[in-house]
């Protein structure tokens, strides 16, 4: 039915069922195999790669609210320092 190969093989890809249409059913079997074991190898790469980056993402937020966090207690004691100023008059002589 196909017998390009490129094309067959980027077929085979993404639908593994068309390696039954294949002329040669010894070869089919083989490029089957083949369409599955890259396909499950791909869908392993990306979950780890997700993984990989949601973790990344999730190290990044934490030191992010980290610093956020520390500059609002920052901010918090500038104002406190700001009111205590403002409540005790500077005696000048």
């Amino acid at each position: 039915m196909i017998r390009s190969g490129k094309l067959f093989c980027a077929l085979a890809l993404l639908f593994p069922a068309l390696c039954f249409a294949s002329y040669d059913e010894a070869m089919g079997k083989r490029h089957l195999l083949i369409a599955y074991a890259l396909f499950w190898a791909l869908s392993f790469a990306a979950i780890f790669y997700f993984g990989l980056k949601g973790r990344q993402i999730k190290n990044e937020l934490s030191k992010l609210n980290e610093r956020l966090q520390a500059l609002e207690q920052k901010d918090r004691a500038e104002e406190e320092t700001k009111a205590q100023e403002s409540r005790s008059p500077d005696v000048k002589a």
